[in-house]
């Protein structure tokens, strides 16, 4: 039977065009053939035929017309919906690898990566400097080349005396193998020339005369271990006193400098600063 709409052919029983749906007035549509039903026992030694039929075309899926997206038609060699589910599925994949490898570098960087935080209470008798001079100062740094980033500085009454606490690579050393305390204090006995070398072209660089008085290893009250030098300085008639602290965390490379005038010691602020220092 052809369909009057698309002029499909269809079996001569049926109630509906294969290919548009057209559904078929009773005066054209002819009864399902014989044999076509299925046969049910209703007793012992009884039974009669019964024909099955159905609510839509065979080939088509609840809620889909013929040739609409998802549409699967009976004996077709092409399943779109199939391929649409396989393309869904690998950018699923895609998207939740992605996902894992951001979630795994913000992980790093915050947690191992991350420039651990640092606390300094102001030391007795000093004064904490504004944030612009402290930028100020770092910028003076980083003009003579050094990689540094300032956290801290305070200043005393005179304004000649300054502490400076912060991080840079500015001596190429390795780093300790932990921080635990016996592995810093090996660390920076192995390391001595290479940290008397550094401050000895500081010194030569900026004319200055400089007499290493003390270089020993400290255990921090935070549980690190740090190195303590202490020098004797005068250029002109300038004479002042230099303590430098360097420990590691996390790999990055901590240091405080102490510059005192008029004094032959600065331990009572070098006490205070490896007692107190303290990380998050």
């Amino acid at each position: 039977m052809k369909c009057p709409r698309c002029g499909a052919e269809n079996p001569p029983y049926a109630k509906w065009c294969s290919l548009c749906n057209h559904v078929f007035s009773p005066s054209t549509a002819v009864d399902d053939p014989p044999g076509e039903g299925a046969r049910a026992v209703t007793g012992p030694g009884e039974s009669t035929d019964v024909t099955l039929s159905y609510d839509r075309p065979v080939g088509t899926q609840p809620g889909y017309a013929a040739g609409a997206p998802g549409y699967i038609q009976a004996g077709s060699e092409t399943v779109p919906s199939q391929q649409s589910n396989l393309k869904t599925t690998i950018l699923i994949g895609l998207l939740t690898g992605t996902a894992i490898i951001v979630a795994m570098a913000i992980f790093l960087f915050f947690f191992l990566w991350r420039v651990p935080d640092i606390h300094v209470p102001t030391p007795p008798g000093w004064e904490a400097v504004g944030e612009r001079t402290l930028k100020r100062y770092e910028s003076a740094a980083s003009a003579q080349d050094e990689k540094v980033t300032y956290h801290y500085m305070f200043r005393d009454e005179s304004e000649n005396n300054f502490i400076i606490v912060g991080h840079g690579d500015f001596v190429p050393t390795e780093t300790p193998e932990s921080e635990e305390f016996e592995d810093a204090e090996a660390f920076f006995w192995e390391q001595q020339e290479e940290w008397e070398e550094y401050f000895e072209n500081i010194f030569e660089r900026e004319d200055i005369n400089a007499e290493l008085k003390t270089y020993e290893v400290v255990q921090m009250g935070c549980g690190d271990g740090a190195l303590h030098m202490s020098y004797a300085c005068w250029k002109s008639d300038t004479v002042y006193t230099f303590d430098f602290l360097a420990f590691y965390k996390n790999d990055y490379q901590f240091f405080v400098d102490v510059r005192v005038e008029g004094r032959d010691s600065t331990q009572e602020e070098v006490d205070f600063l490896i007692e107190n220092i303290s990380f998050d």
